[in-house]
């Protein structure tokens, strides 16, 4: 799930911009998400950092789509990271 040698992986770290690309989806804020998957995307192993460069691409042209992903991929991430998937 993380990233080999990443410290900054940390799960406040992480839910801080989970939480941040949620606002992003929530206000139809396509820069700030692209913004948080760069941020977030050295945290995470290689399978979420393909997702989360996914998500940027199609973010200015379907931010809706790149929403719905989005939502998937941090659910998936609270799953696993933090065993609540509720923000």
């Amino acid at each position: 799930m993380f990233a080999e040698g990443v410290p900054s992986a940390k799960p406040h770290t992480l839910r801080a911009l989970i939480n941040d690309g949620d606002w992003a989806c929530a206000h139809q804020q396509p820069a700030a998400l692209v913004e948080v998957t760069r941020l977030l995307g050295p945290c995470l192993a290689s399978p979420q950092q393909i997702e989360l460069d996914e998500i940027a691409r199609i973010a200015s042209s379907d931010m809706g789509t790149a929403t719905r992903r989005w939502s998937q991929l941090c659910n998936h991430l609270r799953t696993r990271l933090f065993e609540d998937p509720t923000p």
